[in-house]
Parts: C-alpha cells; sequence; structure tokens
C-alpha cells in the first residue's frame, strides 16, 4: 500500500490541490486525504500544510517529492522485465570512454546470453544523472558530477593524443616542440558541464605563454576525427578513442616533448543502491579490467 499512498501524494504535490489529485487518481476526496495521512503516519513526519491556494509541501514533502520518481521508475522496470521475461542491463558509457566497453560486453553476453543489454552514450553530466536517477545502474565517464548519491572509483589512467592525417607536415617529425604546435589549430572536445582534460592542456600551455588556436570544439570523439579528415586542424582526444583508426593508418600520431597529459575514467554508480545480478556480473568485469 505504501506505493499507492506516495503515488497520491505525488499527483496531490503536482498539482497543488486534493480536488484535481481525486479527479486524476479517480478516487474521492476523503479517500485521498486519508491515504496521504496514512503516508504521513508512516513516514513520521509532516509532507505538507494547507494553505489558501491548496495544500503547500514541506521540506519533508519536497525531499519525498524528488526522490520519488526514481522509485516509480524501477517499479515500471521491474514490472516490464517480468512480463518480457527478459532481464535487462542498463549502463552507460561517455563518449570517451565508449570504446572501453565493447571487449567487456562481449565477454558479459558469452556468460549471460539471455540477459539484454542497453549501453546508453551520452556527456558525463547526463550519465551521472541518469544513474541518480535509477535510469542506469553504472556508467563509466571521464568526469563525474559531485553527489553524495554517487560512488566513483578510478577505472583506466589514460593518455592524451595529438594526432593528424598521415600526410601532415607535422607527422614527418619524430618529435615536435610545443613552439611549433601553436602554429597550427586544433580540434578538441567541448567540455561541456566539467573542466576536461583537454581544457587542463591548455590550461597549462597558457600559463607557460603558449596559446594554442583552437579551431573547432566538437561534441563528440566522432566529429573530432571527421573534422581531422575535413583538415580543419589536428586532433586531440584520449588513445583509446582514436586507437582503431591508427591502427587502420587513418591517423598518426603527432608528438610534441613538452606536452604529455594523462586523465582517468571513472566507474559511477548509487552508494546507497544494491546492483542486480546482472550489473554485480559487469561490475566484476570492469574490475578486472582497471589499469592504474
Amino acid at each position: 500500500m505504501l506505493l499507492r499512498w506516495i503515488e497520491t501524494f505525488v499527483e496531490t504535490a503536482k498539482h497543488g490541490n486534493l480536488t484535481e489529485a481525486s479527479r486524476v487518481l479517480h478516487l474521492t476526496q476523503p479517500a485521498v486525504s486519508r491515504q496521504l495521512k496514512l503516508l504521513q503516519a508512516e513516514l513520521g513526519t509532516a509532507l505538507y500544510k494547507r494553505s489558501a491556494r491548496g495544500i503547500e509541501l514541506t521540506n519533508e514533502g519536497k525531499f519525498v517529492l524528488q526522490n520519488s520518481e526514481p522509485v516509480f521508475r524501477q517499479v515500471a522496470d521491474l514490472k516490464q522485465g517480468l512480463q518480457s521475461g527478459v532481464p535487462t542491463l542498463k549502463i552507460g558509457g561517455s563518449y570517451s570512454s565508449t570504446s572501453l566497453m565493447p571487449k567487456l560486453l562481449v565477454k558479459f553476453k558469452r556468460k549471460y546470453p539471455h540477459v539484454d543489454i542497453e549501453l546508453r552514450t551520452d556527456n558525463n553530466h547526463t550519465l551521472s544523472q541518469m544513474v541518480i536517477d535509477g535510469e542506469l545502474e553504472m556508467a563509466v565517464v571521464k568526469a563525474a558530477q559531485a553527489s553524495p548519491l554517487l560512488k566513483t572509483e578510478v577505472y583506466r589512467r589514460e593518455q592524451l593524443v595529438i594526432f593528424a592525417l598521415p600526410t601532415h607536415p607535422l607527422t614527418r617529425k619524430s618529435m615536435i616542440t610545443a613552439n611549433e604546435l601553436v602554429k597550427y589549430p586544433l580540434v578538441i572536445r567541448h567540455p561541456g558541464n566539467t573542466a576536461g582534460t583537454t581544457e587542463q592542456l591548455l590550461r597549462a600551455l597558457r600559463n607557460r605563454g603558449l596559446k594554442l588556436q583552437v579551431a573547432l570544439r566538437c561534441q563528440t570523439p566522432a566529429a573530432v576525427m571527421e573534422a581531422v579528415r575535413k583538415k580543419i586542424g589536428l586532433g586531440v582526444l584520449y588513445r583509446s578513442a582514436v586507437e582503431a583508426d591508427l591502427r587502420r593508418g587513418d591517423f598518426s600520431i603527432v608528438r610534441c616533448r613538452d606536452i604529455r597529459i594523462e586523465g582517468y575514467s571513472f566507474i559511477i554508480y548509487r552508494s546507497d543502491r544494491a546492483f542486480s545480478p546482472w550489473a554485480s556480473a559487469f561490475f566484476e568485469l570492469l574490475c578486472r579490467d582497471k589499469q592504474l
């Protein structure tokens, strides 16, 4: 019954009065009022107070409203899983981290062929929020949103590389200096909601009196690589994101003796929730794959 009472509270809070909530829920107004009283008694706190305009939420009521949506989403996912009979692993990877996932997903699928996998690719901030909201059980990101609800573990240490088409004049040199690099425009990732490793590189060079030219900021690694193919500038990405293209010979590394920037990828998950059996199995694979 507790979920029913919370649902009644959520509808009442959204509409601001019992009359409208009773209409949406197809309940009588006394029934809505009774369920709200039962919920407050169960939680041991007042969730709202009456006002001339209907109801006003207390701080406790606002907390319940804010945290109820993920609960209902999990219940919906549970019902869907039971109805379909197919368990689902829901995980995420940032644009720069997705390249790390396929080999692990192949291993997982071999061991658990009956489990469906939903892999969401997005920016670090969005994936962090999806984990907080319960839409994903875990994600691999380059930077995690600060939240007491998130547990963050270092997954891998990765090197940032500068790359270009094999025909670019800088690829003919075994090593260049930062003074040579500043003569050429760069194509980099957009920092989004967090200060990325590329931004740290730019800041470090500015502190040394060097100012790199940024020709274009892109949302995804794929967009950075496409811009390099169009000869817009030199690309800057994590090596893992461009590794396959380097092996094929599509790009070549531009080595700069004055620049060596490393960053980290992280595994994030809710600190207050237990994994599903499938998420626990995949988390174990991630931990075995750690490179620090």
